[in-house]
């Protein structure tokens, strides 16, 4: 057991969702990784290395974390929390999630130090209420790529296998969009023939994904759900995609909400070189990181 002062860190994936056809459903967690020092402490919670207008119990690491103590029927111990990284705000890479989960992480320590547990389902189940939905959740608990739905009574996640060769690189503008912004400019139903588009582009994805086959990736990555409507919210996009494809990028699709970019390709090939140094030249003020795909998900270190 842990006493007052005895430290110990959580990470958790940042994470990217949608995958292109995959709106809502389909999430992948990222070897860059929030990592949170916390330790137990008295008379009210700490806060280090965080915006001082977040400092207050309607932070979302608090709000998770005492979702989970209500769960697990334990009380509350007062935190001490170092951010030493988080993932940029409203860019498209789950930093909510990474809140969220981060928060029910904790109170499941709470709850092992009493003699009891909170499950990954119990994670996952409590974090989409707070989240609304598990895309992001789910890959971020769980790591690897999920596909994540919720039935009437429950949630359910399936895991996806990603090959080796795909490569993902995700190009962060300098510049933030809500994800209220981004959901406004959805329509509120769309035609019959878009969303038959969308299905069959996703089944093939989940197959690419697994195979590697890159001329087949190329067609699975496509969407009309959700990118027409969103790419023109994210100045310089069209151009960079377009670059992007002629460098032999497999497709760029936005990461989440946006306005992150996200480049899939081929590692076996010479792109990843040839986009940093465009990227490099061309948009300087963008932040360039090939990440792959995380096989771990959220976890304490002690």
């Amino acid at each position: 057991m842990l006493g007052v002062g005895d430290m110990f860190e959580v990470m958790v994936p940042y994470t990217t969702a949608n995958l292109g056809p995959g709106f809502d459903c389909v999430g992948l967690a990222f070897t860059a990784e929030a990592r949170i020092a916390v330790a137990w402490c008295e008379n009210g919670h700490q806060w280090n290395n965080c915006d001082p207008q977040y400092q207050n119990d309607e932070h979302l690491l608090l709000r998770s974390y005492r979702l989970g103590l209500q769960e697990a029927s334990v009380e509350e111990k007062c935190l001490d929390l170092d951010f030493l990284s988080m993932p940029p705000i409203a860019r498209g890479l789950g930093s909510s999630a990474v809140c969220v989960v981060a928060g029910l992480l904790i109170a499941r320590e709470v709850a092992r130090e009493a003699g009891k547990d909170l499950t990954n389902d119990q994670l996952i189940r409590l974090a989409t209420v707070m989240e609304g939905h598990p895309d992001n959740i789910a890959p971020a608990i769980l790591g690897g790529c999920v596909v994540s739905l919720m039935t009437e009574t429950e949630i359910v996640s399936q895991q996806l296998q990603v090959h080796d060769k795909i490569g993902l690189m995700a190009l962060i503008p300098p510049f933030e969009l809500s994800t209220e912004i981004s959901r406004n400019a959805l329509p509120d139903q769309v035609p019959h023939k878009q969303a038959i588009f969308n299905v069959g582009r996703a089944m093939l994805l989940t197959q690419a994904l697994a195979t590697g086959e890159m001329d087949k990736l190329a067609i699975g990555l496509q969407d009309q759900l959700h990118e027409p409507y969103r790419i023109p919210l994210i100045h310089g996009a069209e151009t960079i995609k377009d670059q992007m494809e002629v460098m032999g990028a497999v497709r760029t699709v936005i990461s989440g909400a946006g306005p992150t970019l996200l480049v899939v390709y081929d590692r076996e090939s010479d792109f990843e070189a040839k986009a940093i140094d465009w990227m490099k030249d061309e948009n300087p003020d963008w932040q360039v990181y090939p990440w792959q795909v995380s096989k771990q998900g959220a976890r304490v270190k002690k």
